[in-house]
């Protein structure tokens, strides 16, 4: 089969193994066994694939071994290992896979943890200089797993070490990786403090690290830093430095450090104080906003604030905002006052502000042509929940204009994005919306990209009537 370049045998239950392969099989570059629960191990002439850059083992439950030979493998790029619960180690010697940029090695909430077997071996990976990507979720390795010279991952940009309950505290010489990106730690339950962190990290999720009690002021330090989700460490609020940090990052001065790149910015914090600075400030879920005349010319985007009572519930619950710009007024909804004990909401808020560059908010209603904007007058209404339809029970928002940003210095380098851009049909838009439909007028969705893996297909639309879309707020371009 000398011609064949891709070979997908996902889901086939019964496999049980791989048949050999031969050298002469040069073009074959991709090859597909996620979902196959049997498989145990991999035949050894896999390695006479010179060609081959990906190999997906995705859920391969049985998969025992990985052997050493499979570094002979050149040209391999992305080596997916999620879900392989029974696999104890890697291979000692990444050295000759000079191009491997993603290693997926985590695993799921679904395993039961306590009747793996220990992950060994990872401390010995010595030379990993490409890789771009690497996931360890749900493995329980502490702090003395992690290879001693982190230097040999000079090129990480993603670290995944969400579920650790062995971690106490980050690797040592985490802050020697110059190009880490995004940083996520979610549910790290036995992480106590956040510090000496990548001088150019832009993402840090660590929602529902109940042990979290002091991070450093995150606003000073990193640059390029736009997005921060500490969801559910109310832990953080029992040390007056660390919440005097937490502040900090609500304060106006952060979120204009974003709009003066127009870069959007994503912060969402235990408790339930919303920043002063903000101007309109109502009850519930929705807020509404008057349009200046011409606002194309004035607007440089809008910051949005909520809190919400309680914790998030789905593990992959993110906020959206939902934008109507509508003409008439009276089709504006009542807003409900939502009464929230003051101790329930101390112990159980978390706050959430976003920055919307008005260029985002353009791209939004594709539909418009440039010279739309110069007529468009009237109110815009947000309405702010998370995707498991919790909404907020105050919010706060303001009109960020060009004058306001006019002495503000901006930062000498572009912020770049993590995300894919995700579109929903009008249809589902309006069955997973949760919304009052007497709002009339175009309507568009700004949502979080969650924690959800493998969440990035992009549903295609039909018809060539206007229909409201749905955007993943991390795809907005950087101008």
């Amino acid at each position: 089969m000398t011609s064949l370049e891709t070979l997908i045998l996902s889901s086939c239950k019964s496999l049980k193994m791989l048949p050999e392969v031969s050298p002469c099989m040069e073009k074959l570059s991709k090859i597909y066994l996620d979902q196959c629960g049997q498989i145990e191990e991999l035949p050894p002439s896999i390695t006479s694939l010179s060609g081959l850059s990906l190999l997906n083992l995705t859920n391969c439950t049985n998969l025992k071994n990985i052997p050493n030979s499979i570094c002979e493998l050149k040209n391999l790029k992305s080596l997916h290992l999620h879900n392989c619960g029974k696999l104890q180690k890697v291979p000692e010697d990444f050295k000759s896979m000079q191009n491997l940029e993603e290693l997926l090695l985590g695993l799921s909430e679904m395993w039961d943890y306590e009747r793996l077997p220990d992950f060994i071996g990872f401390h010995t990976v010595k030379s990993l200089f490409c890789l771009k990507k690497l996931d360890l979720s749900w493995r329980q390795i502490e702090e003395k797993d992690f290879p001693q010279n982190l230097h040999a991952f000079s090129h990480l940009e993603e670290l995944h070490l969400s579920g650790n309950s062995r971690l106490t505290q980050l690797p040592a010489g985490i802050s020697d990786l110059p190009r880490l990106k995004l940083l996520e730690l979610n549910k790290c339950d036995k992480l106590q403090n956040l510090h000496s962190l990548p001088s150019g990290i832009q993402v840090l999720k660590a929602r529902g690290c109940r042990s979290l009690e002091k991070i450093g002021d995150l606003t000073k330090e990193y640059e390029w830093l736009y997005k921060i989700w500490l969801l559910d460490c109310h832990k953080l609020l029992e040390c007056q430095e660390t919440e005097g940090h937490l502040d900090k990052m609500l304060h106006q001065s952060f979120l204009k450090k974003c709009a003066a790149v127009n870069h959007r910015l994503s912060i969402a914090i235990p408790g339930t104080n919303m920043p002063s600075w903000l101007k309109e400030e109502w009850y519930g879920c929705s807020i509404v906003l008057k349009l200046p005349p011409k606002c194309h010319t004035q607007i440089m985007g809008f910051a949005v604030c909520g809190v919400f009572h309680g914790s998030w519930q789905s593990k992959h619950a993110s906020p959206r905002i939902i934008f109507k710009i509508v003409n008439d007024e009276k089709a504006i909804p009542i807003q409900k006052v939502v009464s929230v004990s003051a101790s329930a909401a101390a112990d159980n808020g978390n706050v959430w502000i976003s920055y919307i560059p008005f260029d985002f908010f353009q791209q939004m209603y594709h539909d418009f042509q440039p010279e739309d904007w110069s007529h468009i007058e009237g109110t815009l209404v947000m309405t702010l929940m998370t995707t498991d339809n919790n909404k907020s029970v105050r919010c706060a928002a303001q009109i960020v204009y060009r004058e306001d940003l006019e002495n503000l210095q901006p930062m000498t380098t572009c912020i770049s994005d993590y995300g894919n851009l995700v579109q929903v049909s009008g249809n589902d838009c309006q069955k997973h919306l949760d919304y009052d439909r007497r709002v009339s007028g175009n309507t568009y969705v700004s949502q979080e990209k969650s924690d959800e893996k493998n969440s990035n297909q992009i549903p295609v639309r039909s018809g060539t009537s206007r229909s409201p879309f749905m955007y993943d707020i991390s795809a907005i371009l950087c101008k």
